[in-house]
């Protein structure tokens, strides 16, 4: 059935979950158009394209394909991309249902029409420099030829430790915002460090706080009773020495092939992973039946950000296996609730992994060294 331009029910406008693809699949079999007939106006030709483009099979690969059945081929690659994406905006007034869904696939469209907004200078050596306050600090500690005492060596590292920590963390957010927002300087971010630890380690004096506790007990809540579990994602440091998530976890299990969005994929696979609150994923294999629901809930009702990501820091082990000593979240506040769509692909988080791992690695060094016993 064409786009008819017919206002929608409010009833009807509810947008279906991106990961319901059967149900976004009948949608768009009952509501796009059948091919175009000769001789008709461009703007119906890209309506057609925008519903082809739509298809969950369609890939960026497939582009041209489309392109070509769309009968648009005279027009150059970009342009084509460019026009694609408008149409394909412009269906949401009419199909509200389909407003995830379109976001979604307008955030692909933009890995071939969108240039990355440019990075900070200090951005690229941030990793660097900060690596060497950390050698600097640890070296005044074991110098014994250093000029500091023992004591003043020890506040040097700590001191340094802390500034790292807070300054990587930052920084990995700022890389996610540049990479994946289309209005960066808008975006308000925090971020939080997460190790995988035993759980004796929740009872260390790091979590003594109350809200601490509170988020602890919160986790027991969503994920039972953590002794059927090997170990857990905890996270242990947030910027601006904020209290939201610290002493939170999730659990990890010895194998599990098929972990849920977020942290649990950037541990298990290795990879930037993204959960749009508006937008929740299935759970995995990693956590119980009948836990969605109130992840679910969790979400709406404590979680004070619209999207987080999880980027790992991932190093090659023993048979080409790769072993994640670390995570960093960054909770963040879009300009507006289409943006940071890109956050969906793997195209777009590879190039995040790719500039933050460092970082990462330099804010879990950091953490080590500021809870290491050298008094």
């Amino acid at each position: 059935m064409p786009d008819t331009g017919v206002a929608v029910p409010e009833e009807d406008k509810r947008p279906i979950n991106t990961h319901a693809l059967e149900e976004i699949k009948a949608y768009l079999a009952h509501h796009a158009p059948r091919r175009p007939k000769a001789n008709v106006e461009s703007s119906e030709l890209f309506v057609f394209g925008a519903w082809r483009w739509l298809r969950p099979e369609s890939s960026l690969e497939r582009l041209s394909k489309l392109q070509e059945d769309a009968r648009l081929s005279e027009l150059d690659t970009g342009e084509f991309a460019r026009r694609l994406l408008e149409a394909c905006e412009e269906l949401e007034e009419n199909h509200p249902k389909l407003r995830l869904w379109i976001a979604k696939r307008c955030a692909l469209l933009e890995y071939r029409t969108s240039t990355l907004a440019e990075l900070p200078t200090e951005l690229p050596t941030t990793g660097i420099s900060l690596n060497h306050s950390l050698f600097t600090g640890l070296m005044n500690y074991c110098d014994a030829g250093s000029p500091l005492t023992r004591e003043q060596a020890v506040s040097a590292l700590e001191r340094a430790a802390a500034e790292t920590l807070e300054q990587a963390m930052e920084a990995v957010g700022q890389i996610v915002c540049r990479t994946l927002s289309i209005r960066p300087n808008e975006c308000r971010f925090w971020a939080n460090l997460m190790l995988p630890e035993e759980f004796d380690f929740l009872a260390s004096p790091l979590f003594s706080a109350f809200d601490s506790q509170q988020n602890i007990e919160d986790a027991r809540e969503l994920w039972g009773d953590p002794v059927k579990y090997e170990k857990c994602l905890v996270v242990v440091a947030e910027t601006n020495d904020k209290v939201e998530y610290l002493g939170f976890w999730i659990p990890v299990l010895p194998n599990c092939r098929n972990p849920s969005a977020g942290a649990a994929t950037a541990y298990y696979k290795a990879r930037a992973s993204a959960v749009f609150i508006d937008d929740p994923p299935p759970l995995g294999d990693d956590v119980s039946d009948g836990t969605h629901p109130k992840w679910v809930r969790y979400l709406r009702e404590r979680f004070l950000q619209a999207v987080f990501v999880s980027v790992p820091f991932a190093i090659e082990v023993k048979g080409g296996q790769k072993k994640v000593p670390a995570i960093v979240n960054v909770n963040i506040d879009p300009a507006n609730d289409r943006d940071f769509r890109r956050a969906y692909y793997p195209e777009w988080l590879r190039i995040i992994q790719r500039e933050a791992a460092p970082l990462v690695c330099e804010a879990h060094k950091a953490f080590v060294l500021s809870r290491a016993t050298l008094r």
